[in-house]
């Protein structure tokens, strides 16, 4: 079926018609399906394993033969496929110089063959186009295989189109390559013009980097977070942040795992939590409500015990004191000093109490001074040796209602460690930064599970972490935990001075 080579591509030149010639020769001879067209579409020459995959042997050179010898042509999944939309047809009009596409040949017994066109450009000397060698390549018995991996694909989109959390799955250089259908919905809902949305095919790095060049303290830790997970420094990355539209406030809980597989990448996911934290806000409106009445409980009962029965128990020990120098029998006397000591105790009691209660120290002289007062109490108390390291005399005055919950942390957390740990040693450290405070207490007792606590804490085993917890929250602060089974306890509150400035 060798034609001329002037007639396969009449716009040869002589000079190279010999090396065609040859060409043909292999090609004549090649199990593999190939043929030629010239510029106008026509074909100018097919070797039999192009017949045989077309099921007939095209008149060459007729214009109703254009772009293959097919009967017919579908795309891969079945569609009709003009042929002038062909991948050899493309490719003599000038798209590209090569191609590969994957097309269905349809033969005149209604038989169908899937196979991978691969086409090539022909130029002359000077450049010109000449036409296009299309060498096909039957693909049809990896089909059962094709389908069972598209099959998994639609099985595997389904599943992430399922889903109700905006999901994207990124490459190792941050480039979206799926998202699913909650988080296309979202990005509609959100972003009505489409300037801004973020979907398949842009870097999600990049948006980071251009909202933190807008002063959005969140994408700077979102785009840190996403490439410590990409660059596996770190195992995931959880941010909760803010999202509110013009109708509503909302947050979201970003969660970023690596995407494992040879290719690298990660799988972002944000949940709306803005249920839960309202709920979390209720709450810590509450805490804040139930703390405030206990601070003004304390406060009345500590003036009581001053007022009233610190009162009494001093004109009583006046009164122990005036009849001592009455004329008395040497038991009774010593029964006097008996009662004198005993009303004595009590009153220092009273006054720990009160101080306990409502430290005047702390209103008049500061956290510092107060704290002092509290440990040496403590110490006398338990038996127990604490070294305090606080800021020195200079420091100004932190808030009023940072003081009181450092305060009441400090109380809170020794008490625990007094009652549960068991401790030999008691480090209390309290540091002021430029924008926060950093109180550290680490014993070295018992300890116990933190992990157990951080799944559930509020399980009711760790009341007074939890008290803690909520404290801290209510200034816009964190508690970390840090402890084992017979390894002691460090617990470590961070309050920013600026939220509770605010």
């Amino acid at each position: 079926m060798e034609p001329k080579v002037e007639e396969a591509l009449p716009h040869s030149s002589a000079a190279n018609r010999q090396d065609e010639s040859g060409f043909y020769q292999h090609l004549e001879s090649s199990p593999v399906p190939a043929y030629i067209c010239d510029r106008d579409g026509a074909i100018g020459y097919f070797n039999p394993a192009a017949a045989h995959i077309w099921g007939r042997q095209p008149r060459l050179r007729d214009a109703r033969e254009r772009y293959g010898g097919a009967v017919a042509l579908f795309t891969a999944d079945g569609q009709p496929l003009p042929r002038d939309l062909s991948c050899i047809a493309r490719a003599i009009a000038g798209e590209y110089e090569r191609a590969s596409d994957e097309m269905v040949v349809e033969r005149p017994d209604g038989s169908r063959v899937h196979v991978l066109s691969n086409v090539n450009v022909l130029r002359d000397a000077r450049g010109q186009v000449r036409g296009a060698l299309d060498i096909l390549v039957d693909v049809s018995r990896y089909q059962p295989a094709a389908r069972r991996i598209a099959a998994q694909e639609r099985f595997a989109r389904a599943v992430l189109d399922s889903l109700s959390d905006h999901i994207a799955v990124l490459d190792r250089d941050g480039n979206i390559v799926a998202v699913n259908d909650a988080w296309e919905n979202f990005a509609a809902d959100n972003d009505a013009d489409g300037a801004t949305r973020l979907g398949q095919g842009l870097n999600y790095l990049a948006a980071c980097r251009a909202a933190r060049s807008a002063d959005d303290a969140f994408a700077e830790r979102a785009l840190a977070g996403i490439e410590a997970v990409l660059r596996r420094r770190q195992s995931s990355f959880l941010l909760e942040y803010p999202c509110h539209s013009p109708t509503e406030q909302r947050w979201f809980l970003m969660n970023v795992t690596p995407l494992y597989g040879d290719e690298g990448g990660a799988v972002v996911s944000h949940v709306n939590i803005t249920e839960r934290r309202l709920a979390h806000e209720a709450r810590l409106r509450l805490v804040e409500q139930l703390l405030s009445a206990q601070e003004d409980e304390r406060r009345r009962v500590a003036l009581d015990l001053h007022d009233d029965i610190g009162q009494a128990l001093t004109a009583v020990l006046l009164g122990l004191r005036a009849t001592a120098d009455l004329p008395l029998s040497d038991a009774a006397r010593s029964r006097l000093q008996s009662l004198r000591d005993m009303a004595a105790g009590t009153l220092d009691a009273v006054r720990r109490l009160a101080r306990g209660l409502r430290p005047s120290t702390l209103q008049d002289l500061g956290l510092s001074a107060a704290l002092e007062r509290f440990v040496a109490d403590f110490e006398a108390a338990q038996q127990l040796r604490v070294q305090l390291e606080l800021p020195g005399q200079a420091a100004p005055r932190l808030p009023e209602r940072l003081e009181i919950a450092l305060y009441r942390i400090v109380q809170e957390a020794l008490t625990n460690v007094a009652k549960h740990a068991r401790p030999t040693a008691i480090e209390v450290v309290l540091r002021r930064q430029a924008d926060a405070v950093c109180l550290t207490i680490q014993d070295d007792g018992s300890g116990f599970a933190a992990d157990d606590w951080r799944q559930q804490p509020d399980d009711g085993k760790h009341m007074g972490l939890s008290g803690i917890g909520e404290r801290a929250a209510l200034l816009g602060g964190r508690l970390e935990v840090q402890s084992a089974p017979g390894c002691g306890t460090t617990l470590i509150v961070s309050l920013p001075l600026a939220e509770t400035r605010s």
